[in-house]
């Protein structure tokens, strides 16, 4: 949402510039280097290590769309089995929201 929010979603989905006039390529650098900071500010430091390394923002797009994209459906399945089997027992109702509160953390 937030490179929406900036204008900056058309880095991401934008494969390459052809044709480009250097004042053109001087902003389209601008907006790489404004979309790259949002991603990587937008991440917590053990995930920032995999991507930390890219001056491009496709560059650190893609590798963590190949890191992560897998794993998310593979969470997602985890996450509804977990949710299913998630029964409350005789106990409090606080603690069983506990219990379900931290299958979402």
């Amino acid at each position: 949402m937030l490179l929406l929010r900036e204008d900056l979603w058309s880095v991401i989905i934008k494969t390459s510039l052809k044709s480009i006039t250097p004042t053109h390529q001087s902003t389209w650098d601008s907006k790489d280097q404004r979309t790259r900071a949002n991603i990587l500010l937008s991440m917590k430091d053990i995930q920032r290590v995999h991507v930390k390394i890219y001056k491009k923002t496709k560059e650190v797009w893609d590798t963590l769309k190949n890191q992560f994209q897998i794993k998310n459906v593979m969470n997602v399945n985890f996450f509804t089995m977990k949710f299913y089997i998630l029964k409350m027992k005789e106990e409090d109702i606080t603690k069983h929201i506990t219990k379900f509160c931290n299958l979402l953390n």
